[in-house]
């Protein structure tokens, strides 16, 4: 195994995978036109990441296992990570909200995303609801938090590890718009990961986080594709529990430590 993993390497891996990603969708949405939608998108990012996590191993020399870090935790952690996933949605919402005040999308756009995301049977409900709230999540958890985070901390300090992985997060999704917004569950889900030693907990909180956004889309709060308009006043309500929850988790670690 290469001895020490350089933050330019993390982010070269980064960029690689996330040029082969645009690549692969440029390619879904040419062979599917029109009627394309988030889940042959979603599986194509599976087939991406889970070949990049591959090449990540046989370069490292790592198993699997170690590689992913999939340390058992207690299942309170997980449960626990999942409602602070929740939590964070409003402030991110809100963040979102402030973004497209300054910089609104054009109709046009909005409403392509939101068709990407939206069912047209409940069969098409579940499959939609399997990409973006678990296969989506796994591989990115696994990529971002498992593999480059495990190399990089092996290196370098939590908080250099933390800065870098976050940022190659929310850069890797190649939106402008969603670059502040993902801000506060990048640093969250990076700082589970680095408390935990697991990849379980930040993988129960972007699950979460995620399934929130589809519950806004399925039940109608979001029906011209915009974020739902949230109260500063519940924001920071929000961001109240999200500190009560993260110490919270905090308590488990410690307990659960030998």
């Amino acid at each position: 195994m290469p001895e020490r993993f350089a933050v330019w390497q993390a982010l070269a891996w980064t960029v690689c995978a996330t040029a082969t990603l645009s690549l692969a969708l440029t390619l879904v949405v040419a062979l599917f036109g029109p009627r394309v939608d988030i889940v042959p998108l979603g599986l194509a990012q599976v087939g991406v990441y889970g070949a990049a996590l591959l090449l990540f191993a046989f370069w490292r020399k790592t198993p699997l296992r170690e590689l992913l870090a999939l340390r058992v935790v207690p299942l309170r952690l997980c449960l626990v990570a999942a409602a602070l996933g929740v939590a964070l949605q409003f402030p991110c919402t809100l963040l979102a909200n402030l973004v497209d005040h300054f910089y609104p999308l054009p109709e046009g756009v909005l409403q392509r995303r939101l068709a990407l995301i939206t069912p047209h049977s409940l069969a098409h409900g579940v499959a939609i609801v399997l990409v973006v709230s678990l296969a989506g999540p796994c591989v990115e958890e696994f990529f971002f938090r498992g593999a480059l985070f495990g190399a990089l901390r092996r290196a370098h300090s939590a908080l250099v590890t933390l800065v870098v992985i976050s940022a190659c997060f929310v850069a890797a999704h190649l939106d402008l718009h969603l670059l502040l917004p993902l801000v506060p569950a990048a640093w969250f889900m990076a700082e589970l990961r680095e408390r935990s030693g697991s990849i379980w907990p930040s993988l129960a909180l972007h699950a979460a986080f995620n399934s929130l956004t589809l519950l806004g889309v399925f039940s109608g709060l979001a029906p011209t594709g915009r974020p739902p308009p949230v109260p500063p006043l519940v924001a920071v309500l929000a961001c109240l529990a999200a500190a009560a929850l993260f110490r919270q988790m905090q308590r488990i670690v410690a307990d659960a430590e030998p």
